[in-house]
């Protein structure tokens, strides 16, 4: 998943849930990963280095916050995998 895909979904996700920080599912390789967002690489405040070929994506556990933290990085991503947790509960 490229900076400009990673952005461009999680603008419709955020939108939809009305927060910054909206709660995502990432399937990535046969794994699922749930939680809040906390950090995006693709938005433009975290980039630095535009044409940086990695990024990642930090989710906190929904139920311990910032104590537990997963890190995805965007190149092990396709343009799918990325998704509203809150259209799926």
């Amino acid at each position: 998943m490229t900076f400009d895909e990673c952005h461009e979904r999680l603008v419709q996700i955020r939108r939809g849930q009305g927060t910054r920080f909206p709660k995502i599912r990432i399937d990535c390789g046969g794994q699922v990963f749930k939680g809040r967002l906390a950090r995006s690489d693709s938005d433009p405040e975290h980039r630095s280095a535009p044409i940086a070929p990695r990024g990642a994506l930090v989710l906190e556990d929904l139920h311990r916050g910032r104590a537990s933290q997963t890190v995805v990085e965007l190149d092990r991503l396709r343009s799918h995998d990325l998704h509203d947790l809150s259209a799926s509960d």
